[in-house]
């Protein structure tokens, strides 16, 4: 059932983010043609400089525009087709809400991960030079982090990235449950959920960082606390993650309430 849940998730909100998707590439043409004259052409107008000023500002504020409307599309898709008069269908379908949410969860990974990789080829596309060696700079930087016995961060930097970005919308997910138990003010009880999450998670990393700063003494170790902060990140998200599948969990299993 699984299987069918994310088939009808990818159909339900493909039209949302292919839409964007083309924005984003109109936009990535649009600049590339507008660095490409302006890298070409002797014209030395102030109000050409000025176009240009402004169309990479706006491509700029589009990818950030961009990125924030994925993951606010993945929350609505999850609030109303879980939480609202949708939740009705989707209840009466032979499926476990674990499978629901997990389709959710999936669905909505696989298109922040698209957009995201979209964003990094569109700005590489738009700052594409002939003038620079990527190979080699890609070279180097591995050579380096192969002197310096950098590649425990890099891996450590991945994994901490991977589990934020499957825990955060799994938080999200959390908050709207959290908040559809108040029967009136359901968006103002997810956005207190959060803040409340948010309270907690500031004191314990305010913690964890005053053991981690008086475990190192006075040694000034700046690798041993990187180290120590990526793991932490890594092991604070994966709990994160857990507790909001489990609050997710029960709340859509026994306190469900679509009125």
């Amino acid at each position: 059932m699984l299987g069918k849940l994310l088939k009808y998730e990818y159909k339900a909100t493909s039209r949302y983010f292919i839409g964007l998707y083309i924005v984003l590439a109109l936009l990535t043409i649009g600049n590339k043609v507008m660095i490409t004259i302006e890298a070409t052409t002797d014209i030395d107008l102030k109000v050409v400089d000025i176009l240009f000023g402004i169309i990479m500002v706006s491509y700029i504020v589009a990818i950030i525009a961009i990125t924030v409307a994925t993951f606010v599309l993945i929350l609505r898709r999850f609030y109303f087709n879980m939480l609202k008069d949708e939740g009705y269908l989707s209840f009466t379908l032979p499926a476990t809400v674990g499978q629901h949410i997990a389709s959710k969860l999936i669905v909505g990974i696989t298109w922040f991960v698209a957009t995201i990789v979209l964003n990094v080829i569109s700005i590489f596309v738009v700052t594409y030079s002939k003038d620079i060696n990527y190979v080699k700079g890609i070279s180097d930087i591995a050579q380096e982090l192969t002197q310096s016995g950098g590649w425990g961060y890099v891996i450590e930097g991945i994994i901490a990235i991977i589990v934020t970005v499957i825990g955060m919308p799994m938080l999200m997910y959390a908050c709207l449950s959290i908040g559809q138990l108040y029967t009136k003010h359901r968006v103002v009880g997810a956005i207190l959920a959060y803040i409340g999450y948010y309270i907690i998670n500031q004191v314990v990393s305010s913690v964890f960082l005053v053991i981690c700063m008086h475990s190192l003494g006075y040694s000034y170790d700046t690798s041993a606390f990187t180290n120590q902060v990526l793991i932490f990140s890594i092991v604070l998200s994966i709990v994160i993650s857990i507790v909001s599948y489990v609050v997710t969990h029960y709340i859509l299993s026994k306190k469900l309430n679509l009125e």
